[in-house]
């Protein structure tokens, strides 16, 4: 999402696009971890990390969120 004119918009071009995606992987397995990306339109992953710890992925999404939020071409460029 972007911001246009004061308000959140869902880019029409899929390239400028991000996609969070959280899951437990593997699915149903108790030794198993969460993993969370960050993808692109295409869904190319751009960044992930995984962890069995929620609290590791909470401050991770919060840290990816707030880079977002001070530069929409984060994810593009890093």
């Amino acid at each position: 999402m972007e911001i246009e004119k004061g308000s959140w918009n869902v880019p029409k071009d899929g390239n400028r696009r991000i996609h969070i995606v959280l899951g437990w992987y593997p699915d149903s397995r108790a030794s198993g971890e969460y993993g969370l990306a960050i993808t692109n339109g295409k869904w190319d992953t751009l960044m992930e990390i995984s962890s069995r710890d929620r609290f590791e992925i909470k401050q991770t999404l919060e840290k990816w969120l707030e880079k977002l939020n001070e530069d929409q071409n984060y994810f593009k460029n890093g």
